[in-house]
C-alpha cells in the first residue's frame, strides 16, 4: 500500500530477469514503490501516466519504440511527466548525450548498486537535480557542433541532383570515371561535369570527398548498385 511519502516508480526493460531484480530491489527499499513493469517503452509510458508514477527506469534500448524515443514523446506530450532515469549497460558519450536531449533526469549504468539507485531516484524527486556523469558539460558543446556541421552538410547535400547522385554513388563503390559513365550509359565527358557540378556544390575538391559527404547524408541508400 502506498504511503504518503512513498516514491513510485515504473521499471521498463524488456530482459524478464533484469527487470524482476529491480522490481524487488525496491520492494526492499523503504519509500520506494514499484507501481507496474513493462518490457517495452510504450507499455511503460502508459502504465506511469495511470498510476501518476514519479519515476519511470527507462532501459535505453528495447525492442520496439527506444527508451530514448519513448522518454522524449513523454516529455513533449504528458503534462507533468515523471522523472526518467534512462538505464544502459554501456558508457557511452553519444547516449549520454542522447539521454540529456530526450528531456531524462539521469543517466545510470545497470551495474548500480540497490543504495546507490536508491539515492539517484530520491536526488531526482527531491531535489530535481540531474544524474548525469560530470563529463556531460564537456560533452554538450560537441554536441551541438556536430549537430550544425550536420545540418549544413544536409543542406550542401539537398541541392545535388539525381543524376550526380547517381554518379556520386558509382564513384563511392571504387568505379572510375570510365566505369561509371559505362554503368550509367553515359559519356565520360557526361560524368565529369555531374561531378564536378557536385564537387562545386558541396564544397569539396575531389570526386572521392563528395562522395564521402553523400554518403554521410544518407543519399545513396535508395541506389540499386
Amino acid at each position: 500500500m502506498k504511503e504518503p511519502e512513498d516514491i513510485t516508480v515504473v521499471v521498463a526493460d524488456d530482459h524478464k530477469w533484469f527487470r524482476d531484480g529491480l522490481v524487488r530491489e525496491l520492494e526492499d527499499t523503504p519509500g520506494l514503490l514499484p507501481v507496474g513493469d513493462a518490457g517495452t517503452a510504450d507499455k511503460a509510458v502508459e502504465l506511469a501516466v495511470e498510476a501518476k508514477a514519479d519515476v519511470i527506469l527507462m532501459d535505453i534500448e528495447m525492442f520496439g519504440t527506444s527508451g530514448l524515443e519513448a522518454t522524449r514523446r513523454l516529455m513533449e506530450e504528458t503534462p507533468d511527466p515523471p522523472r526518467v532515469l534512462i538505464l544502459t549497460s554501456y558508457d557511452n558519450d553519444e547516449y549520454i548525450v542522447e539521454a540529456v536531449q530526450s528531456g531524462a533526469s539521469g543517466y545510470l549504468l545497470k551495474t548500480i548498486e540497490g543504495p546507490e539507485l536508491e539515492r539517484k531516484i530520491r536526488g531526482v524527486c527531491s531535489s530535481g537535480r540531474q544524474e548525469f556523469p560530470d563529463r556531460v558539460r564537456q560533452l554538450m558543446p560537441k554536441y551541438h557542433a556536430r549537430i550544425r556541421r550536420e545540418a549544413e552538410e544536409e543542406k550542401l547535400v539537398s541541392a545535388l541532383s539525381s543524376s550526380e547522385i547517381e554518379a556520386l554513388a558509382l564513384i563511392d563503390r571504387g568505379l572510375s570515371y570510365k566505369e561509371a559513365a559505362k554503368r550509367l550509359n553515359k559519356s565520360r565527358e557526361t560524368v565529369k561535369v555531374q561531378l564536378a557540378s557536385a564537387r562545386d556544390k558541396l564544397e569539396v575538391d575531389t570526386s572521392k570527398e563528395a562522395a564521402l559527404l553523400a554518403r554521410r547524408t544518407g543519399r545513396f541508400k535508395d541506389q540499386a548498385w
